[in-house]
């Protein structure tokens, strides 16, 4: 079972499903609270270990660089501008992701201005710390100066982004989740894939 630490600032919904600081950590059953994902009628422990990933994620369009249009910033350079044609994976959290590594500058927990970016694209489109970026995200024009560039594995298969902003909240974006997890194995925790789509019908 859950116990009273656990619960401490965790909320039940109405179908039973316990979250803590927006995380699923387990099922009220019967007036108690246990770790797990309900299936039939059986309850598969889905205690995650450290380091599970749980991050919002929102789309956004790169539209200029120290006020200068990327248009005109990027006329002659073919590479760059096909990057910032396309929308960007972007994502907030008040604490850096432990699996990223800072190259340049500080993380700085709820830096109201500041972002960090991911050292590659930086290279690509030229931005260095210090500088402003201005991304459309959903028809809202959010300005930031890069206060850090971090060093992201691509190939970890964790949940990774190319801009994070250093903010616990950012209450006014329209966010999905993302989340990155090991499953059961299937013959310890048969049919798990099925009973999570059942559950939650929108997860992808």
């Amino acid at each position: 079972e859950l116990s009273a630490a656990d619960m401490t600032g965790a909320v039940a919904d109405k179908s039973g499903l316990i979250t803590k600081n927006g995380k699923p950590i387990g099922v009220r059953r019967g007036g108690r609270n246990y770790v797990g994902f309900p299936t039939g009628n059986r309850l598969i422990n889905v205690r995650v270990p450290k380091g599970y990933d749980w991050y919002p994620m929102f789309r956004g369009r790169l539209v200029a660089i120290n006020d200068e249009p990327i248009g005109t910033r990027f006329a002659e350079d073919e590479r760059a501008r096909r990057t910032v044609e396309r929308e960007f994976n972007l994502s907030h959290s008040g604490q850096m992701p432990p699996h990223n590594q800072v190259l340049q500058g500080q993380w700085t927990a709820n830096e109201a201005d500041g972002l960090s970016i991911e050292q590659g694209v930086a290279e690509t489109i030229g931005a260095k710390l210090g500088d402003t970026l201005r991304f459309d995200i959903a028809g809202q024009l959010h300005e930031a100066r890069v206060t850090s560039v971090r060093k992201v594995d691509w190939g970890s298969m964790r949940a990774n982004f190319f801009v994070i902003y250093p903010l616990a909240e950012m209450p006014d974006l329209p966010v999905t989740f993302m989340a990155a997890f090991r499953a059961p194995d299937a013959t310890a925790a048969p049919g798990f894939d099925n009973a999570l789509t059942k559950r939650f019908p929108n997860v992808t």
